[in-house]
């Protein structure tokens, strides 16, 4: 009987932990829409007043803008910004369909490919963030990190926490069940 309500709880708790893992999992990949980089307010007000289409959009950009502008770099700047919006955009490609891969094994409630693809997904974020900091692109004077930046963080530290809870679960789960099968001597 006791047996039977640990199980109960013990699947609970892995629904909770599946759905954080989920929940979170979509949030890295909607974090990738949402403003990597914001203007700061100084820079907001110079937008505003020479407002156009191509400004207006300046004002918070997310990954997938950064992706278009460096897929544009080379044939607006040349060919030596060509390989670096080259390069920019393979990091941003990777880390958005790692993301990806991490909410399909979320869902698939697989938990050492969780582990596995946060691990690289957070791999390639810092990448990134590490690119942008280093040639002086983001923080800057007119722009600060954004909201996804932030986001994307307590994401992956809330994807790994969930990852780790269901594997533990699942490792008690096939411990019990090789206790239940050894026969009493």
């Amino acid at each position: 009987m006791e047996n039977a309500k640990t199980d109960e709880k013990n699947k609970k708790i892995f629904l909770i932990l599946t759905v954080a893992a989920i929940v979170a999992s979509l949030m890295v990949v909607v974090s990738f829409f949402l403003p990597y980089a914001s203007a700061n307010a100084e820079y907001r007000e110079v937008l505003e007043k020479y407002s156009d289409s191509t400004t207006m959009n300046a004002k918070d950009i997310s990954l997938l803008d950064f992706a278009k502008i460096y897929s544009s770099a080379g044939d607006e700047l040349g060919d030596q910004y060509q390989t670096i919006g080259t390069i920019c955009v393979v990091m941003i490609s990777a880390f958005g369909v790692l993301a990806l891969c991490t909410l399909i094994f979320s869902a698939l409630r697989k938990p050492i490919a969780i582990l596995i693809f946060n691990g690289l997904t957070f791999g390639a974020f810092s990448l990134l963030s590490w690119d942008f900091k280093d040639r002086g692109a983001l923080p800057n004077m007119n722009y600060d990190i954004g909201a996804a930046h932030y986001i994307y963080y307590i994401c992956a530290v809330l994807i790994l926490l969930a990852a780790v809870g269901m594997l533990v679960l699942k490792i008690q789960q096939k411990k019990q069940l090789q206790t239940a099968d050894v026969p009493n001597t």
